[in-house]
């Protein structure tokens, strides 16, 4: 494997870890209406901390239709409407 896809860039990723975390959200949003960051994290093999940063780059790219509820900490796919969250796109 070449070294540019296990070069980590700015967001502490290589662009392979990135591609493979993108793809999974991706699918992870077709089967989950909403779901917490913990819960996210440990089913991507990370902390909730970078899933949620992940989360939050992939709607502000538009590449993931879904808002976020800081104050329950939670992801809700494009079909979550919630008080507290918000759309970052």
């Amino acid at each position: 494997m070449s070294h540019v896809y296990t070069q980590v860039t700015g967001d502490g990723f290589s662009i392979l870890e990135r591609a493979v975390l993108e793809h999974n959200l991706i699918a992870i949003g077709k089967i989950y209406d909403n779901i917490y960051f913990e819960q996210l994290g440990a089913l991507l093999g990370t902390d909730e901390s970078r899933a949620e940063r992940v989360v939050a780059r992939m709607i502000s790219e538009d590449l993931l239709s879904a808002v976020i509820d800081q104050r329950g900490e939670r992801w809700m796919g494009s079909g979550g409407k919630g008080q507290d969250g918000y759309r970052a796109s």
